[in-house]
């Protein structure tokens, strides 16, 4: 059996040729605009970037005349896939890696055995496909069909700054007119092919064409005296065809089928602006700026008239532009069609501020919404609270600094969806440690109206979460259920069509402009509700270390919940002595009571509750994965703890003595550091001898902890939440559900001298963003 003789003594000879005359012509909606072509020349490669801009010669000198594009390999690290119906029948196909030498681009085989030449009076086909990784299924083993699939997100470009001119700059030129989000030119799928005539030398060249269409959209900043604006994602949507997904492209004739290209073959949403800094940090636009970014869409015919671009905005705000049928082709005719394998150029109008928040209405009405992720706030409507002078031992009731009550909502405007509110059992709003002046009956007026705009259409939902508080008046955790559930009730029979009970069939759809009420019951409540939903025997701990897996929304909507809600402060220690009573670890600073007893009787928890709950998050995320069919909360507010009793938490312990056949009370002492309570006994010892003394617990406080340093926690809590929503990409992403957060929709808070970054808008926008970088579980798929 003859090998195929390989260049360089290696392996295959490999080059990319320009891209297909389809690809270079142009569409531009919905108007005129320059092209970008894709393609290669043997000069343009770059060894360190898979794309380079740049101004072909002959050009005018101004970067938004470019038009070229270079798909450049990465050596050691691009793979395809090579075969040959003609080779050698059991070695036929095979996977190789890109490598270089002398300028030049071979392939060499992954494994043991590359493809091999068959009958060698036969010419011979090659069919390749670029990358590897994007293959699914078996595609090109031993048939010349493959099947691929292009992602919802399409994200972690490099974000570049360039210059008019074309010239490459960074970030603090002034001139730096266009930021451009390059693309990961691995999206932009292309078929290999090569012939080997016989009688001729042994040499094959695999020529490669892109086999995806390309959406170019051009963001303009917004007009002159206009403020800057913060971009967090943009996306291009398809009003009834597929965009994205699945597609098997049949080498031997050069056709296309797409076998489901979404869940619900509908919409389909790209994200490419999501930079590779910590937290995904936005990018910035100011007047007279413009942002570039590229979608790879499936190489079909699609109608521009049922395209929009929506350009998502740090804050919740949406703006959306509907494409035209309108525009002009190369040909010098428009059919209202993006052709198969073009470049279609959309220019989007100045960004302004939209007069409302609406991000909810890019949402397919079919949407189950327990499967989306909707960004909360903790203890909703505190307001600010006054400054503490002592941030070592003062407590902080401050969780907002926003009042969501009155018609000017800010948080609401910041696209918050899920508010977390402690009611007392008159229906009163309890935050920042009193009673507040307004009712649940005045939250839930008031969110309607705001869900529901005079003159518009209702495009947004939301959910409420009402929570116990006891007062110490002698009212019952059971009286307290009984008491706000029939005020929900009363307040839903008298605005019928405001409130919507969820199960798990509930969709985008049924929420818009309706609230979903969840009292979180802290007793076992079973009667039946018309309007309100409820989850029975609802903990409120604040040591819930672990998930919990349990709950369900009536009955009927499984719930997982994530809100350990009390951590260590880490930025504490010790400045007493030997003998001070509260808990400290090394580099772990002032721990709360309950930790110190949990770990004491289970070995199964550690000191650093911070790490604790981040974990927590993480589980919670990764439980999604394996049983999206849930409602998912997760709680990540919380507070550090301070040298205070109503922070930490204590227990009081008497000391007993043996004498003359029974225990005698020694003393009594205050506790906050389980571990410094000597002889501790759970239980009256057998045998004792005169003099022996134990310790037993009589009362405990450990539940104690509505304060502390919420604004610590947040900088310290919400920066990783940031990170890790952030770092979901591709196919790591998954809804997030509900999530509550200190201080949602501001970015920083004060307390007197120190300020604190705690990512109230950052950690939202991504949240929001996160609906539409995946496809979202639909009421018509949910049995898939």
């Amino acid at each position: 059996m003859k090998h195929i003789k390989l260049i360089l003594g290696t392996l295959l000879a490999f080059q990319l040729a320009g891209c297909s005359d389809d690809l270079v012509n142009k569409q531009e909606l919905p108007v005129s605009g320059d092209e970008i072509s894709f393609g290669a020349q043997a000069s343009g490669f770059s060894s360190g970037s898979r794309t380079v801009y740049g101004l072909p010669d002959g050009e005018e000198s101004r970067f938004d005349s470019y038009s070229a594009l270079t798909i450049s390999w990465i050596a050691d690290k691009d793979m395809v896939r090579v075969y040959s119906p003609q080779a050698s029948e059991e070695c036929q196909w095979a996977d190789y890696t890109v490598k270089q030498a002398d300028g030049n681009f071979y392939l060499a085989k992954n494994g043991d055995i590359g493809v091999r030449w068959g009958v060698t009076s036969k010419a011979h086909d090659f069919y390749a496909f670029y990358p590897l990784n994007k293959i699914t299924a078996d595609g090109l083993e031993g048939k010349s069909t493959v099947t691929a699939s292009i992602p919802v997100a399409q994200e972690r470009g490099e974000l570049l700054y360039f210059k008019n001119d074309g010239t490459q700059t960074n970030e603090n030129d002034v001139d730096a007119t266009w930021k451009i989000i390059a693309p990961d030119m691995s999206y932009c799928m292309m078929a290999g092919r090569g012939t080997w005539v016989a009688n001729t030398e042994k040499n094959v060249t695999l020529t490669f064409t892109p086999l995806v269409s390309v959406l170019d959209v051009v963001i303009n900043g917004p007009a002159e005296g206009q403020p800057s604006m913060n971009i967090v994602s943009v996306s291009v949507s398809s009003e009834n065809q597929g965009i994205v997904g699945d597609f098997e492209y049949d080498y031997s004739n050069k056709t296309f089928k797409f076998p489901g290209t979404s869940v619900n073959n509908k919409l389909a949403t790209v994200s490419c602006v999501q930079g590779t800094g910590s937290g995904a940090m936005p990018v910035t636009l100011s007047h007279g700026q413009k942002l570039n970014v590229k979608f790879f869409l499936l190489p079909r015919d699609i109608k521009a008239d049922e395209l929009s671009v929506s350009v998502f905005m740090e804050g919740g705000y949406v703006l959306t532009q509907n494409l035209s049928a309108e525009g002009n082709s190369s040909s010098g005719k428009n059919d209202g069609v993006l052709a198969s394998g073009k470049i279609s150029r959309v220019i989007t109008p100045n960004l302004r501020t939209p007069a409302t928040n609406n991000w909810m209405s890019l949402i397919d009405n079919n949407v189950l919404f327990s499967q989306l992720s909707l960004p909360g706030s903790k203890h909703s409507f505190t307001a600010s609270a006054a400054d503490v002078t002592n941030i070592a031992t003062d407590l902080m009731q401050k969780f907002q600094s926003l009042n969501a009550i009155d018609g000017n909502d800010t948080q609401f405007n910041a696209g918050i969806r899920a508010f977390d509110v402690k009611v007392t059992n008159n229906s009163y709003v309890f935050a920042g440690g009193k009673t507040l002046s307004f009712t649940i009956n005045q939250v839930l007026t008031n969110l309607s109206s705001l869900l529901n705009p005079v003159g518009a259409t209702a495009t947004e939902g939301a959910v409420v979460c009402i929570n116990y508080v006891d007062l110490g008046n002698n009212v019952s955790a059971s009286d307290w259920t009984s008491s706000v559930i029939s005020t929900i009730e009363s307040w839903g029979k008298s605005n019928r069509g405001k409130l919507h009970k969820l199960t798990s069939s509930t969709t985008m759809g049924d929420m818009r402009g309706k609230i979903a009420v969840i009292v979180n019951a802290p007793v076992s409540y079973t009667a039946g509700t018309t309007y309100c939903n409820y989850i029975s025997n609802y903990s409120s701990s604040v040591q819930n270390l672990d998930l919990i897996t349990d709950y369900k929304v009536n009955d009927n909507l499984p719930v997982v919940l994530q809100n350990l809600y009390q951590v260590n402060n880490p930025t504490l220690s010790s400045a007493v002595d030997s003998n001070d009573s509260y808990a400290y670890e090394s580099d772990l600073g002032l721990l709360p009571y309950y930790i110190t007893e949990k770990v004491y009787t289970s070995p199964d928890y550690d000191y650093n509750l911070l790490a604790r709950k981040k974990k927590l998050m993480q589980d919670m995320l990764d439980r999604i994965k394996t049983g999206p069919d849930k409602l998912y909360i997760n709680d990540l507010g919380g507070f550090c703890v301070v040298r205070n009793s109503d922070s930490t938490g204590s227990v009081s312990a008497t000391t007993y003595r043996y004498n003359n056949r029974d225990w005698w009370a020694v003393s009594t002492s205050t506790y906050y550091d389980f571990r410094r309570i000597q002889n501790y006994s759970s239980e009256w010892p057998n045998n004792p001898n005169n003099g022996d003394e134990i310790a037993m617990i009589t009362g405990s406080d450990s539940e104690k902890g509505n304060g502390g340093n919420t604004m610590l926690f947040a900088q310290l809590f919400n920066s990783d939440a940031t990170q890790a929503f952030s770092d979901m990409v591709e196919n790591g992403r998954v809804p997030l559900g509900i999530v509550f957060m200190n201080f949602a929709g501001v970015s920083s808070v004060s307390n007197g001298t120190h300020s604190y970054n705690v990512q109230g808008i950052r950690l939202p926008g991504l949240i929001m963003a996160n609906n539409f970088l995946f496809e979202l579980k639909t009421a018509s798929s949910s049995s898939n």
